[in-house]
């Protein structure tokens, strides 16, 4: 009879170990589910009718020319002033291709001894003091290594100041989930870098005027 007794509370211990795993596991998904789905909500990646697409995008007004902001950002030795990413870029082709123009091709790195994180970028499209569209390949040693992005450099006359805006965004239309959601996961700090990138700009540039 103890025998019996022994075996029924054995086995309603073993039920209720299921149950509880059970729910555990359904607990833990739907937490994990609206991590995830908070991420891509809340995410600075995200549709901009004006753009077509979904980019991640931060702009700044700054009080000089267009012209002026340009040519500023056409240096590359101007880059290890306000980036507080990239630690120095490199012209790859400046002997056929002068530094900032279309079909130029650079190589960023983050860190001085060129070792770790790197990429290479390549002016794909410009409109002289309005625009210069970039192709970003190559990344190496990132916490996120994409195929490709594209990013621009958008300048317009606000009353003979310049807004500048920085955007970045995927050229691949058919992505995986997975390289969606890392695209939503970076564009946190990308935002916060380019934030800070465009505030450095603005500082040097005051300073210069």
């Amino acid at each position: 009879m103890k025998s019996v007794d022994n075996h029924k509370l054995s086995y309603c211990l073993m039920s209720k170990s299921r149950r509880t795993f059970k729910i555990s596991l359904i607990l833990s998904t739907v937490l994990l589910f609206l991590f995830a789905f908070s991420i891509i909500i809340l995410s600075p990646y995200k549709w901009d009718s004006s753009f077509g697409y979904k980019l991640i995008k931060e702009s700044i007004l700054i009080n000089n020319s267009s012209q002026a902001v340009y040519n500023y950002l056409g240096n590359s030795n101007n880059a290890n002033i306000w980036s507080v990413y990239v630690d120095h870029i490199n012209p790859i082709n400046k002997n056929e291709i002068a530094d900032g123009r279309l079909g130029s091709i650079r190589r960023c790195f983050i860190n001085k001894n060129e070792k770790g994180g790197r990429w290479d970028e390549e002016i794909l499209y410009v409109e002289k003091n309005k625009l210069r569209r970039l192709s970003c390949f190559n990344f190496q040693d990132l916490p996120f290594n994409p195929r490709i992005l594209n990013t621009e450099q958008i300048y317009e006359d606000k009353n003979s100041n310049c807004l500048l805006t920085f955007t970045l965004f995927s050229p691949i239309n058919e992505l995986s989930l997975w390289e969606k959601f890392q695209i939503h996961i970076g564009s946190y700090r990308t935002a916060y870098i380019f934030r800070k990138n465009l505030i450095n700009i603005k500082k040097d540039l005051d300073q210069k005027k």
